[in-house]
Formats: structure tokens, C-alpha cells, sequence
């Protein structure tokens, strides 16, 4: 292709033959864009960028601050340099203004002989027109070919060869899995790429690097590597197509992929009722991955109500769910049920801080949905950590059961875990084996109507007495209360509930009515039980 139009490059054009380049050496390779003839001061809000400023000093009034002033603005605006006709207003450039422009490498071009600007205006913007449809041409042909091997079903070495066969430079495509170069190259001369890709900042020119991003985590990455001089617009166009058939080539191939776990989802439902043997999981695992090692698992169930949230088809949500999960370090296998979705994560990381992770991944899915979709994947319940594979039925019963019994947390949470929940089960054992609203009765009943008629918050004092373990300062200390309060008040409580209310097992059976209490208060179910009480 056509070089690009520089300060270096223009500088050879006829236009410029009696011209002298006077000022700011080291922006010599700054690209012209386009060309703009100026006659007044104040400029800024005209400008874009990388523009060559060709003037005759009309605004030049022999003020040296004003003509510091004019630079300043051109260089705020980043502009390629500007071209001055000496004899008109301006007869030669103050030093301060040469070592301004020195200093902030912005170029200056001297005319010493009348040059019409529209010559240099027309021969310019001519050559900048032609480069921009032959770059426009050839990002149309490259756009064509990448569609054809889209098409063919090429894989992704062969788009990114395709990439360096019009950049003709080295590129380097890196996953997770291996780090290809285009064109091979030796080990030596590998290693010398990599010290330099590690090495650079973002400020050189003769690197650039994209990352593929797919549902949120980076895929791939590719690096151009150019030997010497700056890389083109034409690249970072040719890059950024590359880069998005790269994205659509790798989700068709993930889609594909989760399309054919649909068929697996029929074993996986075997593996959650516990049908298969030891030795047949650990054959499917082996197939599946041969380096994947029984480091525990856990199963997550989520309503396949609340899944419905999203705006696209099911193998997407699931694709979504397994991206972001295997990012925390979770093999993860997804299977459809008739009212929930079933996650068995398999760890490849510690064990110690498993829960810490599956949070993330459900914290993180439920800020896509919300940026993305204006839904939330909530509700996840989590179910029993298992050392081996076998017992995945036992994490997928205590999954389900812990999903639930999230109508009876009083807090809301994103994942609910069953570990965490067993003073919720026991509460909902009693709630259906006991008629616990007899039992509240028979505990707590004296109290609430007391407060109901006297609005005496003793039902309060006890709660906040429980809790600080009977210390009648602490609690008085919490109830921003009188010590002489308290005593009332304690002294009514064990005319309601007995002297002994304190001793262990009282205490204990008390303690147990205030958290069902307070839970089944909340809920619709027994509304009707707490009207009685």
C-alpha cells in the first residue's frame, strides 16, 4: 500500500522544496489527515487532530505571547505541525517559539517564497482521498474473505493467517491453551517476541494487541508485531475485523458445543438421581476431560422460572452459565429439568474456598443479566460439598431441599446454601410435624399480649436479652435504656414466662419460638397462625 502522509513524507512533495524545517525534529513522523488553512487566533474548537496548519501569520501582531498562545492550542489539539509564509505578517520566528515547538515536538515548516497553499491544500488532500478508498477498498475485500472462511467453517488459525497475509507482519495469536505465531518461527526467535511483547508500553507504536471477548472473559488475544517504523490505520481496521470473526467464530463453536450437550443432559439427570456406578462416572470424567482430577463437587438448582429472565434461548443461558463458572475454576455441567436447571460444578481449585467462588460466579451473572437484560438469575440454591463424585446425588437432594426453604430466609441473598441453613430446616421440619403456633402459645403468648395492650416492647427486651447473654448492662446499654428500666422490665418478663425463663433449657425452647416467630411471621402460609397468637 501507499505510505502514509507524514511531516517527513510531505516535506519531499514539490510544494515544499524552498521550505525549511525549523522546529519540533522529533514529531517528523507525526500523520497528516487532512489540511487546513488558518487566519485567526483562536482555533481549538475548529480542530480534530493530526490537521497541518498552513498560515501567513495574519493574526501575528509581533506579540510573542500570543504567538505561544496559538501553538499551545495546536498542540492541546494534537495536530500534525504547521506551515508558516514569512514576509506577509511575520518575518522570522522568535526563538522562544522554536524551542516551545522543540520541546513539545510539534513541527514547524518555514516558506521563505510565496507558495500558493491551494496547490498544497489539492496535492495533499488528493493523496490523503486516494489512500483512504484504497484502504476502504481493501478492508472490503478482506471483509469478504473472512466472510468465506466463516463460511467454510475455517478455523481460527486460518482467519488470523489471513490477518497476517495483509499486514505482512509477525502476529501472534495466545489462549489459555497454546500461543501460535504467524509465520512459525524458531524457538530462539520465539523467545525474543515474548520479551518484547512483555517488555512494551503502551505508548510504542510497533505493537498492538486486541483481545477477544466473549461473554464476558477474554478467549483469545492477538498481537501485531511490526519491526520498524509505526503500524497503519489500515492494520488497526484489518485487527479489529479479524478480532470480531474471531468472536463469532468462537461462540458458533461454543453454541455447537452446548448444542450437543443437550444430548448428554439425559445422563447427567442419571448422575443426579445416583443410577450410575462409580466406575461409569469416572469414565464419562475421563472421556470428557483425561486431566480432570475428583477434587469435590457441588450441585447449584436454580428455577427454571427465574432462568427464563433472559431475552435469548436456553443453550445461551447455559452457555453463560458454564463461561462464567469455569472462570472461578469449575469444570461445570449444566442439565434441564422440568421446573429447575441443575448445575454440577466439579472443582479443579482448593477445596477451602469453594463457596467463596461459586458466590462470585452467581454475583457476576446477576450483573450481566442486570446491565445486559434488565433481569437477575436469583434464588441459586447450593447444595451439600462432596469429596467424591459418586455422592453428587446427596449434594443435588440437599440442593433442592435448600432451594426450598429460601421462601423462609428473612434476608435476601443470591445464593442460599444448605450448609447454612440448618436452623431453616428444623424449622420447617416443626412447621409440618408440630403445631408450632400451640407451641408459640404455650412460650410466648403472655408476652405479646402484654405488649399489644401496654406497648411495653417486652418482646423486644427479651430478644435483646437473649442475646447478650443475659448481661443486664449490655442490654441495657443496647436498648439505650436505664439499668432501673431494665430491672422493671425483666422483672415483668418473669412474671409472664416464669423465674426460670434464663435456665438452659427454657432459654433454649424460648430462643427457638423468637426465630420462628420471627420467620413464619413473614410468610403468607401462616399468617393466619400468627392473627392467633
Amino acid at each position: 500500500m501507499e505510505e502514509e502522509i507524514t511531516i517527513e513524507t510531505a516535506l519531499k512533495r514539490k510544494q515544499f522544496r524552498h521550505a525549511d524545517f525549523v522546529a519540533g525534529f522529533n514529531g517528523k513522523s507525526n500523520r497528516i489527515k487532512w489540511v487546513h488553512v488558518v487566519e485567526i487566533m483562536d482555533i481549538k474548537h475548529l480542530l480534530k487532530g493530526q490537521e497541518l496548519i498552513l498560515t501567513t501569520g495574519l493574526w501575528w501582531k509581533g506579540n510573542t505571547s500570543s504567538l505561544l498562545s496559538f501553538l499551545q492550542q495546536l498542540i492541546d489539539c494534537q495536530v500534525a505541525g504547521l506551515c508558516i509564509e514569512l514576509g506577509t505578517r511575520m518575518n522570522s520566528l522568535p526563538d522562544e517559539a522554536i524551542e516551545f515547538a522543540d520541546r513539545h515536538q510539534l513541527p514547524i515548516i518555514l516558506f521563505r517564497e510565496e507558495v500558493p497553499f491551494v496547490e498544497i491544500t489539492q496535492d495533499l488532500h488528493a493523496s490523503i482521498i486516494n489512500k483512504q478508498v484504497t484502504s476502504l477498498t481493501l478492508l472490503e475485500t478482506f471483509s469478504q474473505k473472512l466472510n468465506e472462511l466463516l463460511l467454510r467453517m475455517a478455523n481460527r488459525t486460518e482467519l488470523v493467517s489471513l490477518l497476517q497475509r495483509y499486514t505482512d507482519v509477525q502476529v501472534i495469536m495466545r489462549s489459555q491453551q497454546e500461543t501460535i505465531y504467524l509465520p512459525n518461527c524458531t524457538k530462539y526467535e520465539k523467545d525474543k517476541l515474548q520479551k518484547v511483547v512483555t517488555s512494551q508500553s503502551n505508548k510504542n507504536t510497533n505493537i498492538i494487541k486486541k483481545h477477544v471477548h466473549i461473554l464476558g472473559g477474554n478467549q483469545l488475544e492477538i498481537i501485531l508485531v511490526k519491526d520498524q517504523g509505526k503500524f497503519q490505520e489500515i492494520d488497526c481496521h484489518l485487527l479489529d475485523k479479524t478480532v470480531t470473526a474471531l468472536a463469532q467464530h468462537l461462540l458458533r463453536e461454543l453454541y455447537i458445543e452446548e448444542r450437543r450437550g443437550v444430548e448428554e443432559g439425559h445422563w447427567l439427570n442419571g448422575w443426579l438421581k445416583g443410577e450410575h456406578t462409580e466406575e461409569m462416572i469416572h469414565e464419562y470424567m475421563y472421556y470428557y476431560d483425561s486431566d480432570i482430577s475428583e477434587n469435590g463437587a457441588v450441585v447449584c438448582v436454580l428455577a427454571k422460572a427465574q432462568a427464563n429472565s433472559y431475552k435469548t434461548e436456553l443453550a445461551y443461558q447455559k452457555l453463560l452459565i458454564r463461561t462464567t463458572f469455569e472462570q472461578e475454576g469449575f469444570t461445570t455441567f449444566l442439565t434441564e429439568m422440568p421446573m429447575q436447571l441443575g448445575w454440577i460444578l466439579v472443582n479443579n481449585r482448593s477445596v477451602t474456598d469453594w463457596k467463596e467462588r461459586v458466590h462470585r460466579a452467581i454475583n457476576k451473572l446477576n450483573q450481566m443479566e442486570r446491565q445486559e437484560w434488565h433481569g437477575r438469575i436469583s434464588a441459586v440454591g447450593v447444595g451439600k460439598f462432596v469429596s467424591l463424585w459418586k455422592d453428587i446425588a446427596k449434594s443435588f437432594e440437599t440442593a433442592k431441599e435448600a432451594h426450598s426453604l429460601i421462601p423462609l430466609v428473612k434476608e435476601k441473598k443470591e445464593m442460599y446454601v444448605f450448609e447454612d441453613l440448618q436452623l431453616y430446616r428444623m424449622l420447617s421440619v416443626f412447621h409440618n410435624k408440630t403445631d408450632l403456633g400451640e407451641m408459640m402459645e404455650t412460650s410466648l403468648k403472655p408476652v405479646l399480649d402484654y405488649d399489644a395492650r401496654y406497648n411495653a416492647k417486652l418482646l423486644d427486651t427479651l430478644q435483646m436479652y437473649l442475646a447478650c447473654q443475659g448481661s443486664k448492662q449490655e442490654t441495657a446499654k443496647r436498648l439505650y435504656i436505664v439499668r432501673q428500666t431494665l430491672y422493671h422490665r425483666i422483672e415483668k418478663l418473669e412474671t409472664l414466662l416464669g423465674s426460670d425463663f434464663m435456665d438452659r433449657e427454657r432459654r433454649l425452647m424460648i430462643e427457638w419460638m423468637l426465630f420462628a416467630y420471627e420467620r413464619l411471621c413473614q410468610d403468607e402460609k401462616i399468617s393466619e397462625l400468627s392473627r392467633t397468637i
